[in-house]
């Protein structure tokens, strides 16, 4: 057509899938095992591997993922394919704490275009309990798998490590596959168990675990010869009965043949073990109950037996009724021929499967017999053969021989003789009929009748058959009589040929006279007979009366005899009923709880005889009983802090049984902590109690039984939680502080301190180990002992103790903080001296005269005085209590004056003293020395040492006179002393300030010798020495926190005192961690005010407490401090709503769920106490069946009340969990989605779609033909509704029916049967076998058998002859002959015979069926193949005539060797190899073909010629370099392999070597054939891998202070290929900036070349990295290193070194400058001569032109900032043109080479080349390959 073209696509025929260019055949499934196990600990979390496996037979043509499907206990798991490679199956939820075994289907499909292949995996897993010390673990568990786990710590070591080990984390592995049959040496073990001690070292000391590992086989398969003899074990669990471990095992066995003690299954009745006459194959469950501390373990064990044949019974001779026989009777006829068949002989051997063989007893010349079919033939003409006279008056000739049949194994064998008779043949068939009946109970020689006829004589039976010893004829009248006992229920028909001799015939001629038919009449001679000596039916209880039994088969009795027979029950008649059908149906209604079977006897009477048998009716229950608990309340105590895994078992019994009576329990109440057995209603603690939690908890058990609808009833159990002393007493803040005033009286409490305890009933005792305290230890009243004075101490530390009285006591220690207040209780007190002098002149000015000192004990107001005093009009008084005297014009007169100084205190009351100072005015006189200042300040530092200096008065000294001055104190000074002659003032010791901060001196100066003399006043003033660290009031803050507090919110402000002044008073704050949490980041103190504030969001959940430090510190040069620690208590708030572990959630349970679901979910709430209790509801109650369990924060479902689940009716319910938190205020919640998918289960059996089935058939419908089809519909879904058909009785075997399709066929034919009514039981079943449940229902088939003219049939349908090619048969070679049914029996029919097909070698006698081989032919085995099929047709003389089915007569052609090998290449065979391929390797197969059979067909191969070529054409053929042994052929398959390495040779490239083989006849050496085979050598370059390095980028990040010998990275490579071509050069090959890093070429270890200062301007350097093979052509791969700079430059030079340099720096700037300006002058001086010289008058000189075009432009000359090493380049010194240039990017310059240079990039340039390259450039990307 236009536009196409005439391209051809082809695809791939279904079974084979595209790959690449050519069609794949598909495997044949999809993984490599189809079994697998695994065992997974109970205590894995969601999403734990339960097995990941490949799918390993599709990987190449995987493009999309396969279709997952489970099936089975697939509840708790999930299946997760990973592209298209990896399947994983998960867990999906948490796993039920208890060990069990799930076993799951795990179903693949897999769709490529047309094709689908489908494939399974039954996958068994076990979920090992982690508690305990004991683990099952399934046979054949792999290795690696996890066993169970321990607490990691320490160093974990094992004990036998050949079959477990331990990781650090505490995991127990299997270290390899472990096995039953490996680990003991008895293979009928069933489990075996070994012990690890798990050690636990931690340094100082080692603890031992003890973990009992249990192997068990769930499934045991076993073969037994069916003459195993008594006692024979078939499964052993003694070695776990050797164990400590408490193990029973029960089991369901057939008791009639195997025994099972619990302990060993051993075979007690083997006679019954028949494989040919009984069962073949038996399964059981033995349920393996393993017990572990209250855990029970139940794993089952499925054990299959299968019973194998045994050559246990001996063949033995038959006759046509199969009835047994030691003689056979033959006649056959004169003929000329040989090979005549006289008769077959048949034997029959019980044993399954026997191939019997039959021979003569002795060799015969005369008669040869079928080895396998037993024909009796001639071999010999008739007149050759030496047969003896009989009788005389018969006349008749025969032979008797002997006949042996025996068994495969040559020792069972039975004999028989065999009489030929030779008759005459034959003139004519008169065609006569006789016909006779007789009674079958007719006695011996009773007459039949006579076939007498006029003119004949010497009457004889045709031929001698098993029928002719029942009657014998008299051979004068032809009187026939009964010889033997006849029972028409054997045989009720008889027909024979009768002959005798014409008497007026001249040769006796012997004539048929016609056929004598003998039909035997019935006699009432046999009882009637049940189909099964017992049947088993079922009723429920309580139906309603004529309610009918549900029977395992229909009740069906048969009699032999002709005639009718009655039911009827002859036992429990009054509960039972039978029709006349065989129906049982009930009386009246049954109760089980009173009976719960009856033996029903049935009787059938055929009005002669009876016979019985017992009908065993089970009443099914029906749940009509409330399951009941023993008690309605149960109390049981526990003490906190405990688990207990058996804390009450709250056991319920049920009259009910079955499923009626499995009981599940249910439990409310006991939230997270206490659970029941669901299965055992053992109340177990699974996490310890605390008391001060929850004092008490009230469970409601729920019981619910199995029946539908079901039945339940509850009790309650109260659990006491005893208290446990696990709580320490705590003070309470409050009561650490105590804040009293001094001088309390001690008679009396100064405080109280106070503590609780969150234990119950706990008495709390105080107690102090102070001296100057007491605490009552009842009430923890504080007391002094002695006097408190603020003035001796203001502050005390009491440290007290408080124990509850509890077991175990405990204590906690605590400081309480006394602080004293003080009171007024000290008066001040004063010193001064008594009496002062002073002259008149003294008034002129207000002067000092002493100094009033005072100490007032008291502190604060109590300790400040005031000073006043009389006399107010010559002297004064101010604060400091100076008294001066009044400046006054009118001096007072000498004399003695008084003044009274009073000094007050600021208490309250005030307190004040008084004292009296004498002063005498005397007159004038003259002072030589004299004060130029009347007052002197001076300052000094407190602390400092005596001696220290104060200040000097002699500075201020009036001494015109240069007299010799004198100093003292007047008023002598412990505090200070002054030089006498120097007037220097110094302390006599350490002055504190902060005890007196200033102080007030006389000093006098009187001249040397002289009384009187002047007063200074000198005041010292103590300057703060910072000796005082700041004061916290309390020893800790313990504060309390919202976590809702707002950003900035102060909790506390707090202060410290500082005894020091000015800058050393001043304190700042600080935080400090004092623990690992951070969370002191999210407080801060102003470290002026000391507000403690909250700086970031609280979070309850984070933390529920906080600890830090808190420092205060003064701010002096050398600053002290304190610090205190900060306890900070953080109380929820309800600010998060409870959380589910997931939005939604999707369960599968059964539709005959009664149960509570695995945990599916979680549900949690970050806030505590009442906040984060959840309280779980249900949000959508009425649509949604089921019930969330509720006190736990386990998502956890059950059924509300008694409501059923029926899948029929809705497969999903979509549910609303509700989560409330418990808050006393605004509580919150939040919701969860469950969708509940509901499977189907088992519980609607079969509906067929009829009440009973009829049909009318012919009884020559053929084999296979349909009779009728039955049709079963089952209401469940999947594998429940997959129904299966059986026809359980009534058909006899010549019926078959469909399984799948319910077609009825005929199985074999229907002429032997001999009614006319067939009555069949067919049974629709569903489920797959195998299954646990399943559900079936039955119907009666009636099928009527009509005998209108029915077809001719053949006693067999194929019959097997044997023939030797290329051998002509002469005479008869087989003849067929066909029976047909009369109405009554099937009898040989008179018919015509015909080939179905013409044959060139084969014919038939249309009358007498005889096959022969035609003249002159053969058969040709290679021509005609293996074995020829002829088929013939019988047709019979009815009207119209019908013919038989088609009787195929299958000839096994046998072979003689008539062929020789050939081979069939069109071509010749080539083969390719490389030459480094070991010795021995297999190069490809050359393969002849002989055409004979197995026995004629071997062939033997050799190689009888070999050469050598370097091309394909073999002009160059070469027979030296190789022997002709270089390759052999194997002389049996024809494969070629090497016998050496063909690489010895040194080729590098590929060459041929061509070979002649030969193939030999092994049977006849002379039938050969050859042919020439090339194998192609093919040269391999072993380095065929990268390296390839361990990461592609590596980072690492160094201070710039890095020193030259420490490693900074290493680089790692491997390669694939063998040493040495996989040793790896490391070498760096771009951004090497400054060439700053070096690289060890052989270790990939990047040290720094050289140390890194401030003019290494980068902080970031991308090496890149080759790796370098050492293969012949050398691979390379690259790596990425990014090194990060940080930090400061190595310090190169210290500040005296940089002080040197620049001071050398300067000097070299110096002299550079004093050059500079020398060569100026120096030039300038050059110019000016130079200048003279051409101004001066000399002649002219004409000069060249100079051609500026000879000079190179500027663009180009090459002036590149960087230098070639002269090695590294070639270069030329004449020629420009051979000059290497390269191109360089630097920035955004471009450098590059001219247009005709050499090279034109720098991936021109060698490796050696770019190696010079000058590292201040950057490589560019060219240089990374």
């Amino acid at each position: 057509m236009p536009g196409q073209t005439n391209d051809w696509t082809c695809r791939c025929i279904p079974g084979y899938v595209e790959k690449g260019q050519t069609c794949t055949k598909l495997p044949g499934g999809i993984f490599n095992d189809n079994e697998m196990y695994s065992v997974i600990p109970s205590n894995a979390s969601k999403g734990h591997t339960v097995l990941r496996t490949n799918f390993s037979k599709i990987l190449d043509i995987c493009t999309t993922n396969p279709e997952i499907t489970m099936f089975g206990d697939a509840d708790l798991f999930e299946a997760v394919v990973s592209s298209c490679r990896t399947l994983t199956i998960r867990t999906t939820s948490v796993l039920p704490g208890d060990t069990s075994v799930r076993k799951l289907m795990v179903k693949a499909k897999f769709e490529t275009g047309i094709n689908v292949i489908m494939d399974a995996i039954f996958l068994t897993v076990t979920i090992q309990r982690t508690e305990g010390n004991t683990v099952v673990l399934p046979d054949m568990t792999f290795s690696d798998h996890l066993v169970t786990s321990v607490a990691p710590g320490g160093k974990l070591s094992l004990s036998n490590s050949n079959f477990l080990r331990i990781t650090s984390d505490g995991s127990v592995f299997t270290a390899k596959q472990l096995s039953v049959d490996g680990l003991t040496s008895n293979d009928t073990e069933v489990a075996t168990f070994f012990t690890t001690d798990i050690q636990r070292h931690d340094g100082t000391s080692t603890t031992s675990t003890i973990l009992t590992t249990v192997l068990l086989k769930t499934n045991v398969m076993k073969k037994l010869s069916e003459v195993v003899p008594n006692n024979a074990v078939v499964a052993s669990f003694n070695r776990l009965h050797q164990s400590t471990l408490t193990f029973s095992a029960t089991s369901n066995i057939n008791s009639n043949i195997f025994a099972f003690d619990g302990s060993v299954l051993k075979v007690q009745n083997a006679v019954l073990l028949d494989y040919d006459n009984g069962q073949r194959s038996f399964t059981f469950v033995i349920n393996v109950r393993i017990t572990v501390d209250s855990d029970v373990m139940t794993v089952p064990v499925t054990v299959e037996i299968e019973v194998q044949p045994a050559n246990d019974n001996s063949p033995y001779f038959v006759k046509d009724r199969e009835q047994r026989t030691d003689k056979y009777e033959f006649t056959i006829f004169p003929t000329p021929l040989s090979s005549v068949v006289c008769g077959s002989v048949r034997a029959k051997d019980v044993d399954a499967g026997t191939q019997l063989t039959y021979l003569l007893d002795q060799p015969s010349a005369y008669f040869t017999i079928g080895q396998h079919d037993g024909i009796v033939k001639t071999q010999q003409s008739t007149s050759s053969i030496p047969f003896v006279n009989g009788t005389e008056k018969s006349g008749e000739l025969y032979v008797t021989f002997g006949v042996l049949v025996r068994d495969e194994i040559s020792i069972h064998t039975d004999t028989a003789n065999v009489t030929v008779y030779l008759r005459k043949t034959p003139e004519r068939n008169l065609g006569l009929q006789f016909n006779a009946d007789i009674s079958e109970d007719a006695s011996l020689n009773a007459v039949v009748r006579s076939v007498f006829r006029t003119g004949y004589t010497n009457y004889e039976f045709a031929s001698r058959t098993v029928s002719t010893e029942f009657f014998t004829i008299n051979f004068d009248t032809g009187r026939v009589s009964v010889s033997r006992t006849l029972d028409r229920e054997i045989q009720d028909t008889f027909k024979f040929s009768v002959t005798a001799i014409e008497e007026k015939s001249a040769s006796c001629a012997l004539v048929v006279l016609g056929d004598l038919n003998i039909t035997v009449t019935d006699v009432n001679d046999n009882p009637p007979v049940f189909g099964r000596p017992s049947y088993n039916g079922e009723v429920e209880e309580n139906a309603t009366s004529n309610s009918l039994v549900k029977l395992d088969f229909p009740i069906k009795a048969t009699d032999k005899d002709i005639g009718n027979f009655t039911y009827r029950i002859t036992q429990r008649s009054t509960f039972f009923s039978i029709s006349q059908s065989g129906v049982i149906s009930t009386r009246q209604i049954l109760d089980r709880e009173t009976t719960s079977s009856y033996a029903v006897v049935v009787t059938a009477d055929d009005g002669l005889f009876t016979s019985t048998t017992t009908v065993t009716v089970t009443v099914t229950d029906l749940n009509d009983n409330d399951p009941a608990f023993p008690s309605p309340t149960y109390r049981v105590d526990i003490s906190e802090g405990k688990t207990a895994p058996k804390l009450i078992t709250t056991s319920a019994t049920d009259a009910d049984t079955g499923s009626n009576g499995d009981l599940s329990y249910f439990l409310n109440g006991g939230g997270d902590n206490i659970v029941i057995g669901y299965n055992t209603s053992v109340i177990s603690v699974i996490n310890a109690l605390d008391r001060e939690e929850k004092s008490s908890y009230t469970l409601i058990v729920t019981v619910i039984d199995g029946g539908d609808p079901p039945r339940s009833s509850s009790t309650t159990v109260v659990v006491d939680v005893l208290d446990v002393n696990d709580n320490d007493p705590v003070f309470l803040d409050t009561s650490l502080v105590i804040t009293i005033k001094e001088e309390v009286s001690c008679t009396n409490g100064i405080g109280q301190i106070s503590a609780t305890d969150r234990d119950s009933s706990d008495i709390l005792r105080y107690n102090t180990s102070d001296t100057r305290f007491t605490v009552d230890p009842n009430s923890g009243e504080v007391r002094c002992k002695e006097r408190l004075d603020f003035e001796v101490t203001q502050r005390y530390s009491l440290a007290v103790t408080v124990r509850d009285t509890g077991l175990s006591p405990r204590q906690t220690d605590a400081t309480v903080i006394i602080n004293l207040e003080d009171i007024n209780d000290n008066s001040p007190n004063i010193t001064h001296p008594e009496t002062v002098s002073l002259q008149q002149k003294d008034f002129a000015i207000s002067r000092p005269l002493m100094v009033v000192d005072v100490d007032d004990r008291d502190s604060g107001r109590n300790g400040e005085v005031t000073f006043s005093l009389t006399l107010t009009d010559l002297v004064t008084i101010d604060d400091n209590g100076i008294i001066k005297t009044v400046q006054k014009v009118n001096v007072p007169l000498p004399g003695t004056y008084t003044t009274t100084v009073v000094v007050t205190d600021r208490g309250v009351p005030p307190r004040s003293v008084s004292s009296t100072i004498t002063i005498q005015v005397t007159v004038d006189t003259d002072i030589d020395l004299k004060f130029r200042i009347q007052q002197h300040k001076f300052t000094v530092l407190e602390e400092e040492s005596s001696g220290t200096m104060v200040g000097d008065v002699s500075l201020n000294l009036d001494n015109p006179k240069g007299l010799q001055a004198r100093y003292d104190i007047p008023d002598s000074s412990d505090l200070f002393a002054i030089d006498s002659t120097s007037g220097n003032i110094t302390t006599r010791k350490a002055l504190d300030r902060e005890i007196d901060d200033e102080y007030v001196v006389f000093v006098r100066v009187r001249a040397d010798g002289a009384e009187t003399g002047d007063l200074t006043l000198v005041n010292v003033t103590l300057t703060d020495k910072n000796d005082h660290p700041p004061v916290f009031p309390r020893d800790k803050y313990r504060l309390v926190a919202r976590e809702d507090l707002a950003i900035g919110y102060v909790i506390i402000t707090v202060s410290v005192t500082d005894e020091d002044v000015g800058v050393n008073e001043r304190n700042f704050f600080s935080l400090r961690n004092s623990s690992s949490s951070e969370c002191w980041q999210d407080f801060h103190v102003d470290n002026m005010t000391g507000q403690l504030k909250v700086v970031k969001s609280l979070d309850y959940e984070t933390y529920t407490a906080c600890q830090y430090t808190l420092l205060a510190f003064d701010i002096s040069p050398a600053p002290l401090t304190s610090s205190i620690e900060v306890y900070v208590t953080i109380t929820d708030v309800n600010d998060n709503s409870p959380t589910f572990s997931a939005s939604t959630y999707l369960l599968e349970v059964a539709e005959n769920f009664r149960s509570e679901t695995s945990v599916f979910g979680t549900v949690s709430d970050a806030d505590s106490n009442e906040n984060g209790r959840i309280q779980l509801s249900d949000g959508s109650p009425s649509t949604c069946p089921f019930r969330i369990k509720t006190g736990t924060k386990s998502l956890i479902m059950t059924l509300s009340g008694l409501m059923t689940l029926d899948y029929e009716n809705e497969t999903s319910y979509s549910c609303v969990i509700v989560a409330t938190d418990m808050a006393k205020e605004t509580p919150r919640s939040s919701s969860a989605y469950v969708t509940v998918s509901i499977t189907d289960v088992n519980d609607n059996a079969p509906v067929f779609d009829q009440s009973s089935y009829e049909v009318n058939i012919s009884r020559d419908l053929s084999t296979g033909s349909e009779v009728i089809k039955v049709m079963a519909t089952d209401a469940d879904s999947g594998f429940n509704k997959q129904i299966r058909y059986i026809l359980a009785a009534g058909d006899e075997g010549y019926m078959q029916i469909s399984p799948t399709s319910g077609r009825v066929t005929v199985s074999k034919p229907l002429y032997d049967y001999r009614r006319d009514t067939m009555e069949i039981n067919v049974i629709a079943i569903d489920q797959l076998p195998g299954a646990a449940v399943r559900l079936s229902s039955s119907v009666t088939l009636v099928i009527n058998i009509e005998d209108a003219n029915v077809r001719p049939n053949f006693p067999e349908s194929t019959v097997y002859k044997e023939l030797r090619e290329e051998t002509e048969v002469t005479g008869v070679f087989y003849t067929v002959s066909a029976n047909d049914w009369d109405g009554t029996a099937n009898r040989k029919c008179s018919c015509t015979y015909r080939l179905e097909n013409p044959s060139s070698v084969f014919e038939i006698h249309n009358e007498t069926g005889e096959i022969r081989m035609k003249a002159g032919t053969s058969v040709d085995r290679e021509r005609d193949g293996p074995s020829v099929s002829i088929g013939i047709i019988a047709r019979d003389q009815g009207s119209p005539p019908k013919d038989s089915e088609t009787l195929s007569l299958n000839i096994t052609v046998l072979d003689i060797n008539d062929q020789s090998p050939r081979f069939r290449y069109q071509t010749i065979p080539t083969f390719k190899i490389y030459q480094t391929h070991p010795s021995g390797s297999a190069i490809g197969d050359v393969i002849a073909e002989d055409m004979d059979g197995s026995e004629f067909n071997m062939i033997l191969y050799s190689v009888t010629d070999l050469f050598y070529s370097e091309t394909a054409t073999f002009s160059d053929r070469n027979t030296s370099i190789f022997g002709q042994s270089t390759i052999v052929v194997d002389s049996t398959n024809g494969t070629l392999r090497t016998t050496r390495g063909l690489e010895l040779l040194g080729q590098t490239s590929t060459f041929y070597i061509m070979l002649n083989v030969e193939a030999v006849d092994k049977g006849d050496t002379s039938m050969k054939d050859s042919t020439p085979a090339i194998v192609e050598v093919k040269y391999e370059d072993t380095n065929m891998h990268y390296p390839r390095f361990s990461q592609d980028l590596y980072r690492k990040e160094i201070r710039r202070s890095h020193s030259l010998d420490e490693v900074i990275v290493t680089v790692s490579a491997t390669d694939a290929d063998a040493a040495p071509k996989n040793a790896i050069t490391y070498s760096i090959i771009a951004g090497n900036y400054r060439d700053v890093m070096t690289i060890d070429s052989t270790n990939g270890n990047i040290n720094l070349a050289y140390l890194i200062d401030e003019k290494f301007d980068v902080s970031n350097l991308t090496l890149t990295v080759r790796a370098t093979d050492r293969g012949d052509k050398p691979k390379h791969s690259t790596s990425i290193v990014i090194i990060t700079l940080s930090g400061q430059y190595q310090v190169c030079f210290t500040a005296d070194m940089r002080t040197e340099i620049v001071a050398e720096k300067d000097l070299f700037f110096a002299v550079m400058i004093g050059l500079v300006a020398a060569l100026c002058i120096a030039i300038g001086l050059c110019f000016f001569l130079f200048y003279k010289y051409r101004t001066m008058n000399v002649p002219k000189v004409k000069t060249k032109e100079f051609d500026y075009d000879q000079l190179s432009r500027a663009s180009q000359r090459q002036d590149h900032d960087y230098t070639v090493s002269p090695s590294s380049m070639e270069t030329s010194e004449t020629n420009g043109a051979n000059r290497h240039y390269m191109s360089f990017r630097d920035g955004n310059a471009q450098f590059s080479p001219p247009a005709d240079s050499t090279y034109h990039d720098i991936s021109d340039v060698q490796p050696s080349v770019v190696s010079h390259i000058n590292p201040g450039f950057d490589a560019s990307g060219v240089d990374v390959q």
